[in-house]
């Protein structure tokens, strides 16, 4: 039996709530890391609840340019080195037009100027923001090297008439925020995933200014090869890469440069709040939904499901889940106001009561069914067991619910309950 007081309730609000880092994101001439320019994060990085990524590690990744002034025949070309590139969620190989991104690989000849001839890609990241590449709905779709998000004049962005799976809107920065380092067009174009040469020889785009072969994946934030030509006094944002990871990102692995080494750190916080013990599905909450998963993997991987450190997954971890992890709502507005219930709460109200044996009268004998239609355990059907378990604990509360409870309503359905499955 749980036991559980009013005093120990938990609101959602201080149960999800993360700790904003101390470190402060944005423009500072005094972070140029070398050469006039520096790379940071454009906020904490956090897990994504929901969608098609959900239980994935959102990532994005800033370019600033101090801009003292003057040529630079390198600053077009700018690395995000040291990511394995297979577990970017966001990137892209067929493009809006369904056709296959055509981006040089590593070992290939150098081809530069004629794409269409490279192989077929590793990739491409089309969540990534500049001044040119968004300004408008043409600028975001007149040529296949990149189709993203644009700025919709209202201070934000938008990919309406884009057609683009999987691009996104969530940048954080405002096109107004942009600058331009040189006076040609698209000065950044493309984020493309390329990989190490095996043989060590053949570097990517050699004529485009990178001269030495890398050793490791890479996102390739590739410019105008005539960019160098102008002297820049700009200082700011030049370019925003969203990466979406299927694990957390270790600092330490990944670095940036104007080639293809990690020559600076990456700056600003990397810590990431890690979703809560039980929500399987990474949505936020702690539900039914969540038991039902639960039920589902009996005797499966005690790392993931094994609540009670039993070293075995079994019905006592159900028990645990709904006990001490299911979130609760007694008022009905949709926000959780308390963690940890009663079995045989199957609407998570934080009581066990008529509504609940009501729930068990509607789905009595059928199946499979799951928790939250009245199956107590994890045998997929509502029966007498379920019916026990309801009479064990009716009348429990993890908080008041402005609800009448009643035995005698629980005699009385009970009874009807065991007539129907005779």
């Amino acid at each position: 039996m749980c036991v559980h007081r009013t005093v120990l309730i938990l609101l959602a609000v201080g149960v999800l709530a993360s700790t904003a880092s101390a470190y402060v994101y944005g423009w500072d001439p005094a972070k140029d890391q070398g050469q006039d320019f520096y790379c940071e994060l454009a906020q904490d990085p956090s897990i994504i609840y929901g969608g098609v990524y959900a239980g994935k590690f959102e990532y994005f990744f800033d370019f600033y340019i101090v801009g003292t002034g003057g040529g630079d025949s390198t600053t077009y070309n700018l690395g995000l080195v040291g990511l394995d590139n297979t577990k970017i969620a966001n990137a892209q190989t067929i493009n809006p037009d369904s056709e296959v991104f055509k981006t040089q690989e590593w070992g290939q000849p150098n081809g530069y100027g004629n794409r269409a001839s490279w192989s077929d890609s590793h990739g491409r990241i089309l969540d990534f923001w500049t001044k040119d590449t968004n300004a408008n709905l043409t600028t975001a779709t007149n040529t296949n090297w990149w189709r993203t998000s644009y700025d919709d004049g209202a201070g934000g962005w938008t990919d309406t008439g884009l057609g683009c799976a999987g691009s996104s809107t969530a940048n954080p920065h405002a096109y107004s925020e942009y600058v331009e380092w040189s006076g040609f067009d698209t000065d950044f174009y493309m984020a493309d995933l390329a990989q190490p040469d095996p043989g060590g020889t053949v570097p990517w785009e050699v004529a485009g200014g990178w001269t030495n072969p890398c050793t490791e994946d890479m996102i390739a934030i590739v410019g105008n090869a005539y960019g160098w030509w102008a002297t820049t006094n700009s200082q700011g944002l030049v370019a925003t890469v969203r990466v979406v990871y299927d694990e957390v990102i270790d600092p330490a692995n990944i670095g940036w440069g104007k080639g293809v080494a990690k020559d600076f750190p990456v700056l600003g916080d990397f810590t990431i709040e890690l979703p809560r013990t039980g929500d399987f599905n990474v949505d936020g909450d702690i539900d039914a939904d969540d038991v039902d998963i639960l039920c589902a993997n009996m005797g499966g991987d005690p790392a993931t499901y094994d609540l009670d450190s039993s070293g075995t997954v079994d019905e006592d971890d159900m028990i645990y889940l709904i006990e001490q992890l299911a979130d609760y709502d007694t008022d009905g507005d949709g926000v959780a106001d308390g963690t940890g219930t009663y079995r045989g709460d199957f609407d998570l109200n934080g009581v066990v009561n008529a509504t609940d044996l009501q729930i068990m009268k509607d789905n009595f004998g059928t199946g499979p069914l799951g928790y939250a239609d009245g199956n107590a355990n994890c045998d997929t059907v509502v029966n007498a067991t379920d019916l026990q378990v309801l009479k064990d604990n009716f009348g429990s509360a993890a908080a008041a619910v402005p609800e009448p409870l009643s035995m005698g309503l629980l005699a009385a359905g009970g009874l009807a309950l065991l007539r129907r499955r005779k």
